[in-house]
């Protein structure tokens, strides 16, 4: 099995079923994770994952929504530039799952201890919900779109491994837990 550590706001992709995408450490960073299908040139259906690791918006002063929809725009066109396809070739999405975000901290004393990413997450669930996907010859599988935000908070991570039938996801906790305790979550496309 080889496994493909994907870096703050970097983008892989897999066709090979023995292949991992790996991604560590998500709290207010997001990670765009995509299970889907497409025909390669003997029409022969073929499985792929991809995944991006999304730090947000950063300082600058921008338009939440614009900002998204054109990150959305370019997240498709890579994954369609690295399988070789054609803009008119139609992709199969069985699985699109946004996982992480985290909200503001502040201390005991009302004082902003962590700025979060309520405005991506806001942003981007409102994207998804308007994105034109068969515009991009993207066709969503029933239930395929997935939204996991505001999981983690103070020193919590989440850790994503994605293979080309599914998704996982480990939080670590560091409150209220034994050390060394873990909750799991798998996700396998539909």
């Amino acid at each position: 099995m080889t496994k493909i550590l994907v870096e703050m706001d970097k983008f892989a992709l897999i066709t090979n079923p023995d292949d991992q995408l790996i991604t560590e450490g998500i709290s207010t960073c997001i990670a765009f994770v995509v299970n889907g299908v497409y025909l390669n040139k003997d029409n022969k259906p073929l499985n792929f994952a991809a995944l991006y690791h999304w730090s947000g918006f950063g300082e600058e002063e921008i338009d939440p929504n614009g900002h998204t929809k054109e990150l959305i725009k370019r997240f498709f066109n890579t994954i369609r530039s690295v399988l070789q396809l054609e803009s008119i070739q139609p992709i199969t999405l069985t699985n699109l799952h946004f996982i992480g975000g985290e909200k503001a901290q502040y201390n005991k004393s009302g004082e902003l201890e962590l700025s979060g990413t309520e405005k991506e997450v806001e942003a981007l669930i409102h994207t998804v919900k308007h994105f034109r996907f068969n515009k991009c010859r993207f066709i969503l599988a029933q239930g395929a779109i997935q939204h996991s935000h505001f999981l983690t908070e103070n020193e919590d991570l989440i850790d994503i491994t994605v293979q080309l039938n599914q998704c996982e996801f480990k939080l670590e906790q560091h409150r209220d837990m034994e050390e060394g305790e873990e909750q799991h979550s798998s996700m396998r496309p539909k």
